[in-house]
């Protein structure tokens, strides 16, 4: 095996995965069916109204927040 080639191998370890989640945000891949399962059951729960924006990945710290706050406030009533 070529020193490139290990040099490959160890890159390709540490960034499992990271290629595929890039290809997502870039509309580069199919969709995930487990995420859009669980955004629709959201929805459906009425817990969140922007289900292509989640199902995108295209959410801010301050949505995963609220997200939260939702979900606490849905499983405690």
């Amino acid at each position: 095996m070529r020193n490139s080639d290990k040099i490959y191998e160890k890159k390709k370890k540490c960034f499992a995965g990271a290629w595929e989640a890039f290809l997502a945000l870039c509309g580069g891949q199919d969709t995930d069916p487990e995420l859009e399962a669980a955004v629709d059951a959201l929805v459906a729960a009425g817990i969140i109204d922007s289900p292509e924006r989640w199902k995108a990945l295209d959410f801010t710290a301050n949505s995963v927040r609220l997200l939260l706050l939702k979900m606490g406030r849905y499983v405690t009533q």
